[in-house]
This record gives C-alpha cells, sequence and structure tokens, in this order.
C-alpha cells in the first residue's frame, strides 16, 4: 500500500518494499513526536494562575488526543522530500542514542 504514495517513494528505488516501509516508520514516530511534544506544551505549568483547563486537558480529552495523534501519524505520510529521512531521521537516532 505504501508504495503508491510517492511522498513516501519518491526517495526509494523502483520496487523497494524495506526503503518504502523505513521511510513510512520515521514519518509516522515523526507524527508521534509532534504530537506529545504539543500535548507536553500545553501541559506544562502557565506562568500565571490559568492552569485548571491545563490539568483538564491533561487528565482527559482522550478521545481528541487519539484523534491527534492519528491525523499526525497520517498527515506526516504525505510531506514530501527527503527531509525527514535526513533531518529528522538523524536527529532521533541520535537523541534515541542520547536517552538510552
Amino acid at each position: 500500500a505504501l508504495q503508491h504514495l510517492s511522498s513516501v517513494t519518491d526517495q526509494c528505488a523502483p520496487d523497494d518494499r524495506a526503503c518504502a516501509g523505513t521511510e513510512a516508520l520515521w514519518r509516522v514516530s515523526l507524527g508521534a513526536f509532534v504530537t506529545f511534544l504539543l500535548l507536553a506544551v500545553l501541559a506544562a505549568p502557565p506562568l500565571s494562575d490559568g492552569g485548571a483547563w491545563r490539568a483538564r486537558a491533561h487528565r482527559g480529552c482522550h478521545h481528541l488526543k487519539l484523534a491527534l495523534l492519528a491525523g499526525a501519524a497520517a498527515g506526516f505520510l504525505f510531506v514530501p522530500g527527503g527531509g525527514v529521512r535526513e533531518v529528522y531521521g538523524w536527529t532521533a537516532r541520535v537523541c534515541g542514542g542520547a536517552f538510552l
């Protein structure tokens, strides 16, 4: 199914399923990263005393969070170019190694 998404396969040789799968993996991972970064920023302690909605959003709204995650993961499959592999791929490798 991924072979028909030109944004995923434009960096791969024809009929290279492993490359297409790797590109899809990086793009879904980027969608998850962006989603969780956004949720972390929204849940961060505010500078003023207006954080009640932040606590409610952090502890609830799971249907919206899942929709955001699914939308971001699917949406990044359509981002064109090799920047996902070159920039995010190496950033994820280095930061993942530092994390471990």
